[in-house]
């Protein structure tokens, strides 16, 4: 039998190793770093994993495998979108969106809470709790002081209405401002206040139940400008899991949406309308049925 020459023998072992690295490297997972908060009792984060890996499962066939890794607590939601532009340690990130965001990321314009992160109920502290009874239009309320998340979209939309804040860039800081009375109240979201109340956050702290605040405010998912990959796979992924419905079966069954969605069936709210400042520009674009419809005032 011939032998093969060295020179042969080197670029026949150089071609099947580069074969098997191509292969392995077509089955390698993409790994999607995502943060889980800044706060160990920040739970709102199980929600927007399972919908991004909704999103990643509905792509498999055509984009891969991937792995899901979780980024240790502790990065803020300033500090994660920073993180995002820069390209460093997370790969998404998911926020209410706003102008200056919709410039420096890339935005997957797909409201994953269906607008409701924008119906806002007011956490008060139970001691003197009843002072709020008499609230019933923004004016009203503009006599007490807000605590909102430093950087938080909606602080504009707030202030624009004539609401005072105070502000914090801590989340477990923002429930201890309420606590001893650096600020009257704190808006929350009708999907994330059931959690918080039921944790030590919500400790001597109260849901107003006659009051709700609501504008258009959606949260979407944001990658990296240099990340079109990803930002196509979440785009296509949401899109299909919208068309088969389980986007929808995913939003209704999450215990915080179940909860918001049986409070809001109740009538005996005061519903209180802010208007819009500078919105992004996706918002304009989003059609009726990327938003869940509250029963009217």
């Amino acid at each position: 039998m011939a032998r093969l020459k060295p020179a042969r023998t080197l670029c026949a072992l150089l071609l099947a190793g580069m074969l098997v690295s191509a292969t392995a490297s077509a089955q390698d997972p993409l790994v999607v770093r995502y943060s889980v908060g800044d706060s160990a009792e920040d739970a709102r984060y199980h929600y927007y994993t399972a919908m991004l890996q909704l999103a990643l499962d509905k792509t498999t066939p055509e984009f891969g495998p991937y792995r899901l890794q979780a980024v240790d607590a502790g990065i803020t939601q300033q500090r994660g979108f920073a993180l995002i532009r820069e390209g460093r340690m997370l790969d998404v990130v998911w926020g209410m969106t706003s102008r200056e965001r919709e410039t420096e990321t890339l935005a997957v314009p797909v409201p994953l809470q269906k607008g409701l992160l924008g119906v806002r109920v007011l956490l008060v502290k139970q001691a003197g709790a009843d002072r709020f009874q008499g609230v019933d239009s923004l004016a009203r309320l503009a006599n007490y002081t807000g605590v909102q998340g430093t950087g938080w979209p909606d602080n504009e939309i707030l202030r624009a209405n004539g609401l005072n804040l105070v502000t914090s860039s801590r989340y477990e800081s923002l429930f201890e401002m309420l606590r001893h009375g650096r600020a009257d109240y704190f808006p929350r979201s009708i999907t994330e206040i059931w959690d918080e109340l039921k944790s030590p956050l919500g400790k001597d702290l109260t849901l107003l139940e006659h009051l709700v605040l609501r504008y258009r405010m959606p949260i979407y998912f944001f990658v990296s400008p240099d990340n079109e990959t990803l930002f196509r796979r979440l785009q296509t992924g949401l899109g299909r899991a919208r068309a088969d419905g389980s986007f929808d079966a995913l939003f209704k069954r999450h215990p915080g949406n179940a909860a918001a969605l049986a409070f809001l069936r109740r009538s005996d709210r005061r519903w209180l309308e802010l208007e819009p400042h500078d919105p992004a520009p996706s918002v304009a674009r989003l059609d009726s049925a990327d938003w869940y419809r509250p029963p009217p005032p």
